[in-house]
């Protein structure tokens, strides 16, 4: 095949920026490229059919070429390579799939542990279970297929992404694979099946060991083929005895004495290795894994499930199989001619039918029976090659919100609107139509904020979430969340970095920006503007109003008298370096793996020096009015507490841009409107949405459920924040743990839930603190009672206890909403059957954390209990629990650690699951994270109430709806339009 013309392939792509050659083999050539709009980097595999023949060779390339698509969108798992699109434009067949800068594990051969090639095995493993589930046999397993991300995480590819088919697939017409790595029946007719891939698995674990194939030197085809047929391999030298056992069965000659299924061998590998090296091994060794729950279970060294064998090959109606339990591998006879062959099937015996799912199973998702990862990593139901074609298309990522865990949900009941997000009880199903995608242009679109003004518009200041989303319209972080809902939302991708950070040793990281953007005013944006923008987070005129402190924490220590730019010079600032105008250097103290998280917050924002002005009595003067904007939007105007007005930045170029498509010409957001006519207003249009993300009243409620114009644009979602109790650990009597365990006994949490209407959605108290989004959650209740709604005899034991049987007097902080003061008299009233007297004290939101992050001023005020919530600042463990529990953490200005809780257990908890963090792989420190979750629990310090959920509207004319997870389930404003008229 000729290589095509570069500007056939334009023609074909035209969403597509197209590079340079990553591969040529048989097949055609294999180009990198980058998504326009979304900025992702691709590798687009083309076939030129112009010139081919007829012939049967020919004809096979076509059909095998399109065959790898229509397998690969089959599949949506992550140790699957992703296919993005397949279209056949002209003479070209293309193929657009995820770009793979890792390597091959061809290329890591003599560099691969024997715990990694372990875990290696099981992700392999993992992703044949996922194709096997949906019929599919790979039949080409090999080190050259094998494939890695830029963080290691495994892929499986059909061909070698940077080097096309250079050995031979076949050697007589009929034959498909690899001749090393060829399994014994596919010499002969039939009999293929899930044993097949097994084989190539265990010859290349073989290989990973022992650092040659099992065959030896023997190279010939003839005499490969013998070998396979008649030939035993040599024992396994360098691979521990329990694993070897696995890798030998594997290679059994007679496919019915290897594993049953992919999922059988993964687990009786997972059991060897971890009888190996410990229960520890699989996070210790350096390969991010998504694994089935009883592999991970097997692989911490609890026994696998008890499961009936199941005969090959397995008939429709048997299969999937469940596995059997781990046996030790069977002795092999000696091989004779009589022995070696393994003949076709016997009559009557068919060959392996692929299995049909279940009705309404999504492939890949526990619905289907394979378990495809922990939270932030799931399915999201569409077929990844319907899916991305409609990403293609759209001129914005339009899809409908998920949940945290990535998983639409199905309800008992849809009369209430769209459900996009449910709990931990309820079960997957397909992801529903986009709310209105559309690339339309122009129109105003009006937005209403029922939480009111932002905190602050200084983007190193500004602490809420839909600020933060509204931060994205003026201001360009460092990196940014995917422009998607549901887990997609949830990555992390360059915004003003021209690229991913590169992490140059455990403490360093370089991160380079885009060249040549602009400020509103024409200036152009430096590495240094960077650098200023962080290092005013070390001015106490911020710190003291609860500027988020998270860079001060991880970056290296600076001298004491360092007081932020405008004080000192920048130089002084040396946690960070600026070699040239487009380079930043972060120095951190310790190594801290969610460090790129950092780089979204708007604090990397850049910001001009000239522009910033810092008072000690209003502590910033980068308000709205100042502020120059890096975005697709400036402020136009600013009235405090009343409205903001936006309109487009003329020095913006959407083409460096693909996280925002900015379609509306002006943006207004009013802040003064009264809650109770919000609701009106959304139904009759005068407003689009309610940025603030506020749940709709019960009146609304009901209409929503008996009007279905108004069902249709009305969403319910889980949102990743939990409302909790603070008890003030350093508040007489609260500094007796006694006392703080009689609260948490006595509250009421599920009429916590049904005071804010939640019920309606399917909610009910928290059991525990952690959302159920985030890794780490399990539901678990240290005060357990029936339906959450409290333990009044156990409260009572606790207060005699404590030395106050017939309680003490208190006070609960409250801000002034009235649903948060609803929620207060339920506490009071529960506290008040076991004798604790309780006084409401309420704040204006707005001044709510003046007060509450000064504890000498909480102290002063006889504030032993406070209402109040937290979400993480990103989808992690630490963002959750590091701010509100670490006892390190406590200040005397901007201090979020409301109980002051400082318990060593919880502090020393909090640094193990941090070291286990990974922000691609946030599971690997779930059980870390759920420790943290219970031992702050049994402190009582915090008393969970009810995680978030909200049911919002928005106008008929909004377009591109979803709510994106990065920013805690927030409307990503940067990406919503409206239809003209």
């Amino acid at each position: 095949m000729r290589p095509p013309r570069r500007e056939s392939v334009e023609r074909a792509l035209p969403g597509y920026e197209i590079g340079g050659p990553l591969g040529q083999g048989g097949f055609g050539v294999v180009l990198s490229g980058r998504h326009r709009q979304l900025g992702r980097s691709v590798a687009i595999k083309i076939l030129d059919v112009d010139g081919g023949t007829d012939s049967d060779a020919d004809v096979e390339v076509r059909r095998r070429f399109a065959a790898e698509a229509r397998v690969l969108a089959r599949l949506d798992h992550p140790h699957v390579v992703a296919i993005y699109d397949y279209l056949e434009h002209d003479d070209l067949r293309i193929i657009v799939m995820e770009q793979l800068t890792g390597g091959s594990l061809s290329q890591r051969l003599r560099a691969t542990s024997p715990r990694q090639a372990c875990a290696v095995g099981l992700c392999v493993a993992e992703a044949l279970g996922a194709a096997h589930q949906v019929g599919v046999l790979h039949r080409d397993i090999k080190p050259a297929n094998i494939l890695f991300t830029g963080s290691s995480l495994v892929k499986v590819a059909d061909f070698g992404i940077a080097k096309i088919v250079t050995e031979s697939t076949s050697v007589t017409s009929g034959l498909v694979g690899t001749l090393p790595y060829m399994a014994p029946e596919q010499f002969g007719e039939g009999g293929l099946g899930p044993a097949t891939d097994l084989y190539a698995l265990g010859v290349t674990l073989y290989e990973l060991f022992e650092r040659h194939r099992p065959s030896g030197p023997v190279t010939t085809p003839g005499a490969l083929v013998h070998w396979h047929l008649a030939g035993r391999p040599a024992p396994l030298v360098e691979a521990p005895a329990p694993v070897a056992g696995v890798v030998l069965r594997a290679l059994a000659k007679d496919p019915a004495q290897r594993h049953p299924s992919a999922r059988a061998f993964a687990l009786d590998l997972a059991a060897a290795a971890a009888q190996t090296f410990g229960p520890g091994w699989l996070a210790d060794c350096g390969i991010p894994v998504r694994l089935d729950d009883e592999v991970v279970d097997a692989a911490r060294a609890a026994p696998p499930p008890a499961l009936p064998p199941t005969a090959f090959p397995p008939t429709a109606a048997q299969w999937p199989a469940s596995p059997p339990p781990a046996q030790p591998p069977p002795a092999q006879p000696p091989l004779t001619a009589s022995t070696a062959p393994t003949p076709p099937p016997p009559p009557g015996v068919p060959a392996w039918t692929p299995p049909v799912p279940p009705a309404g199973a999504v492939p890949g998702s526990r619905g289907s029976g394979i378990a495809i990862g922990p939270p932030y990593r799931g399915s999201r139901g569409l077929g990844r090659l319907d899916r991305r074609r409609a990403v293609a298309l759209a001129t914005a990522v339009i899809v409908v919100v998920g949940t945290g865990l990535g998983l639409l949900f199905s309800w008992p009941d849809d009369s209430s609107g769209r459900r996009l997000a449910g709990d931990e009880a309820a079960t997957a199903t397909a992801a529903p139509s986009p709310w209105q995608p559309s690339g339309k242009s122009g129109g105003t679109l009006k937005l209403v904020a029922s939480g009111g003004d932002c905190d602050s518009w200084d983007p190193g200041l500004t602490y809420l979430a839909p600020c933060w989303s509204m931060q994205r319209l003026v201001s360009r972080t460092l990196l940014t969340y995917r422009a998607e809902a549901g887990t997609a939302g949830t990555e992390l991708v360059p915004d003003l970095a021209a690229a991913m950070p590169e992490r140059v040793d455990g403490v360093t990281w370089k991160v380079r920006i885009r060249a040549g953007l602009m400020f509103q005013d024409g200036s152009v944006i430096r590495a240094a503007d960077v650098k200023y923008a962080i290092a005013r987070g070390y001015d106490q005129a911020l710190v003291i109003r609860g500027a988020p402190g998270y860079f001060s924490e991880v970056l290296r220590q600076l001298p004491a008298e360092f007081a932020g730019p405008r004080d000192e010079p920048l130089a002084e600032f040396t946690s960070i370096d600026t070699p040239d105008e487009t380079t930043l250097v972060f120095h951190l103290r310790e190594p801290f793996d969610d460090f790129p998280y950092l780089l979204t917050l708007p604090q990397t924002a850049p910001i001009p020096a000239r522009a910033d002005v810092v008072t000690s009595e209003a502590g910033s003067g980068y308000d709205a009015t100042r502020l120059v904007s890096s975005g697709p939007y400036q402020v136009e105007s600013y009235t405090a507490a009343k409205s903001i007005s936006f309109v487009r930045n003329p020095r913006w170029v959407a083409a460096t841009d693909p996280n925002r498509a900015a379609l509306p010409d002006q943006i207004t957001v009013a802040f003064d409107v009264p809650t109770d006519e919000i609701d009106a207003d959304l139904i009759s249009g005068a407003y689009d949405a309610d940025i603030s993300g506020g749940s709709v009243g019960a009146s609304t409620a009901a209409a929503i459920a008996a009007h279905p114009d108004l069902k249709a644009r009305s969403e319910v979602t889980v949102l990743p924040y939990l409302n909790y109790l603070a008890v003030v650990t350093t508040q007489r009597p609260f500094d007796n743990e006694h006392c703080r365990r009689a609260v948490a006994w006595a509250v009421d949490r599920a009429r916590q839930s049904s005071l804010r209407g939640y019920d309606a959605f399917g909610g009910t108290g928290a059991a525990g603190l952690l959302p159920p989004a985030l890794a780490g959650y399990t539901g678990s209740s240290a005060f357990p009672s029936d339906g959450l709604r409290g333990d009044l005899d156990r409260a009572r034991d606790e207060l005699t206890a404590c030395g106050h049987p017939d309680g003490f007097a208190t006070t609960l902080s409250v801000p002034d909403r009235a649903a948060d003061v609803k929620a207060a008299e339920s506490i009071q009233d529960d506290l008040g059957k076991i004798g604790i007297k309780v006084t409401l004290k309420t704040y204006a939101t707005g001044d709510f954390y003046d007060t509450l992050g000064a504890p000498d001023r909480v102290r002063a005020s006889g504030i032993g209990l406070a209402l109040t919530n937290w979400g993480p600042d990103w989808p992690s463990g630490y963002a959750f629990f590091h701010q509100i529990v670490d006892g390190r953490q406590i200040r005397q200005q901007g201090n979020f650690n409301i109980s002051e809780l400082d318990d060593r257990a919880v502090n020393d908890a909090l640094d193990v699951a941090a070291a286990r963090s990974d922000p691609e792989h946030p599971e690997a420190a779930a059980d870390s994270w759920a420790r943290v979750d219970q031992l702050v629990q049994q402190t009582a310090a915090l008393v969970p109430l009810v995680h978030r959920r909200a049911q919002v509207l928005f106008s008929e004319r909004l377009t591109n709806v979803y709510l994106n997870l990065g920013f805690n389930a927030s409307y990503d404003v940067a990406n919503l339009g409206v239809r003209p008229g």
